[in-house]
């Protein structure tokens, strides 16, 4: 919600959580995530209100015995919202470490815009540490960089690559191709869902126990990617004949796990879309969002699992809009 701008629904949505909360620790996330979004949204007034009731809060979870443990993280909290709040009037505050949970693309030009463009440039360069060559933070980074650059068509470019190059603000580059066996052995080539959008994730197979967890935080947004027209495909390490384990010995696409694995056992197009560390010879994590026509408008790859389904949806689309005139889900665009 941060991230698409959405600061009213995620004013909305935390103020449902306090109403039906008596957890003081939930109380302590919500008025937090209340007064980013009364920030964010530009709402002073509400602001100024919200933020002794924060304050109270994490003095009560301070205060509370069994709950102290959770103190230094109050005490951040209290300074971070400040500090957001700060940020949002352009002035950076000291304690701007203390902002918790709120991603790297938000925060980023918003320091910027304060005047610390090094400083912006520093923390989106740590996040694609973490996620590197995830597409956003590449543009933000390059938008803080080179503030106010027009992007123009690659050199030599003919007219079909050139007005792909305007509606993207650079030429997406084109997924490797994927065809793969699932569980049955049948093969399942990437070019059948060409025309609609697909979110591809690479995992290192039923014994990695971040791995099951990363299918299990998508799990629950499964319908919701299906009702933005995005289909979901998994790649595992595991051989054919273990993929019957990875998905709990039920159907392929039953209820706990509704979309396809298929089998990379050899690892080739694990590395064909440089999810492998050569260095050190193992395969890496994968995320990669495909517009219809096959090009990658994100991706993340790294040692540890993507897990953060709810915010990529909305990324999702965002890119999807960007990238397209037409409804994620319609017929595509080619």
């Amino acid at each position: 919600m941060m991230a698409t701008g959405d600061w009213a629904g995620l004013a909305t949505w935390m103020q449902e959580i306090t109403t039906n909360s008596d957890g003081l620790v939930q109380k302590l996330h919500s008025q937090y995530f209340g007064m980013l979004a009364a920030a964010g949204s530009g709402r002073r007034a509400e602001l100024v209100k919200l933020r002794p009731s924060l304050k109270q809060t994490a003095d009560l979870v301070q205060a509370t015995p069994y709950l102290n443990r959770h103190g230094p993280l109050a005490i951040r909290m209290v300074r971070g919202a400040d500090a957001f709040a700060d940020l949002c009037q352009g002035r950076v505050s000291p304690f701007l470490k203390d902002v918790v949970d709120v991603p790297a693309l938000v925060l980023a030009p918003k320091v910027a815009a304060a005047g610390a463009k090094d400083g912006a440039i520093a923390m989106l360069e740590e996040a694609l540490g973490k996620q590197p060559g995830s597409k956003p933070l590449l543009a933000a980074l390059e938008n803080i960089k080179n503030p106010g650059a027009v992007q123009t068509a690659s050199p030599g470019a003919d007219a079909a690559t050139a007005a792909e190059e305007a509606k993207y603000g650079w030429l997406a580059p084109m997924a490797p191709p994927l065809a793969l066996p699932d569980k049955n052995g049948s093969v399942v080539d990437l070019a059948a869902y060409r025309g609609r959008p697909v979110l591809v994730i690479f995992f290192l197979g039923g014994g990695c126990p971040h791995c099951v967890e990363q299918l299990q935080k998508f799990r629950p947004h499964v319908p919701s990617y299906h009702l933005a027209g995005i289909s979901l495909l998994t790649v595992s390490t595991d051989p054919v004949s273990d993929l019957a384990l990875t998905l709990g010995g039920k159907s392929e696409l039953d209820p706990d796990l509704p979309f396809q694995i298929l089998s990379d056992s050899s690892l080739s197009t694990f590395k064909a879309w440089k999810c492998h560390d050569d260095f050190l010879n193992k395969p890496m994590h994968g995320t990669f969002l495909l517009d219809g026509e096959g090009r990658v408008l994100w991706s993340d790859i790294s040692h540890d699992p993507y897990v953060q389904a709810g915010y990529l949806l909305g990324e999702c689309r965002r890119l999807l809009k960007v990238g397209s005139s037409e409804v994620p889900g319609g017929k595509g665009k080619g």
